[in-house]
């Protein structure tokens, strides 16, 4: 993924439903954090300590991805 290191105005995802559950999985080395309201930290996923994160709630229908920045 492009390094960056704060939420963007546009998502990267969008998804056509809203979902029950969402899981997130990074297989990269960088430490990247997700969002879905584009301004907090919903979760980070850090390599060797956490590689999955699962949101068993409604969330909107979109998602931002940004690189930890403590991995810049």
């Amino acid at each position: 993924m492009a390094a960056i290191e704060q939420y963007t105005d546009a998502p990267q995802l969008y998804l056509p439903f809203v979902p029950k559950l969402i899981c997130c999985v990074n297989e990269s080395t960088t430490p990247v954090c997700v969002s879905f309201d584009g301004v907090s930290d919903a979760g980070c996923l850090v390599p060797g300590f956490s590689s999955a994160l699962t949101w068993t709630e409604e969330r909107g229908l979109f998602v931002w991805v940004r690189r930890d920045a403590a991995s810049a």
